[in-house]
């Protein structure tokens, strides 16, 4: 009784037990290997997520991304190897969002949100204008919907504690895209 293994599964490393016997309990389910080199890429990817995160919350402007990454740096809290992209993609979205920033009262950075029932949010940038909220959430992976609902998330939370308008954005890394939602 041997199981028939797909091109598909040959070819993207999966475990699959090569006789019914070996199946046990769970017969449809099957273990992904990840190559060394893949976990290399998902663990630098990851990095350079938290990096990014850490160097925006310490920016309210362009200018102030050299030195703060620097700081950071130096503090250990960024590994130097990453400086070069981190520049390139903080610029991308001050200079994508400039038009945002104008007439901003103020700025919160990556702070935390207590809600009532042990649950809490943290969006990465609020604006605050006048007469409006900008909430800003950064994505180093790909584009996808999935990443909507948070930001609607902050949209009621911030619509209790704010009587503004709020505006939504995305800014994804990896393309240097800033889209309304």
């Amino acid at each position: 009784n041997k199981i028939q293994i797909t091109e598909k599964a040959q070819l993207e490393e999966f475990y699959i037990p090569k006789e019914l016997n070996q199946r046990l309990w769970y017969p449809d389910v099957v273990f992904r290997k990840i190559s060394d080199s893949k976990k290399e890429e998902l663990i630098k990817e990851q990095r350079f997520g938290n990096y990014f995160h850490a160097l925006m919350a310490c920016c309210d402007s362009e200018s102030d991304i050299e030195s703060s990454l620097m700081e950071l740096i130096q503090k250990g809290e960024i590994d130097p190897a990453f400086q070069l992209e981190l520049i390139e993609k903080a610029k991308g979205f001050f200079n994508q969002s400039a038009s945002l920033f104008e007439d901003v009262e103020g700025i919160i950075n990556e702070q935390l949100i207590l809600i009532p029932g042990d649950s809490d949010k943290r969006p990465d940038k609020i604006l605050i204008k006048k007469n409006e909220l900008i909430i800003f959430d950064f994505k180093t992976g790909k584009q996808s919907d999935r990443h909507q609902p948070q930001l609607l998330g902050y949209q009621t939370t911030l619509s209790e504690m704010f009587d503004k308008p709020i505006k939504l954005f995305l800014y994804y890394t990896e393309t240097s895209s800033l889209l309304s939602v």
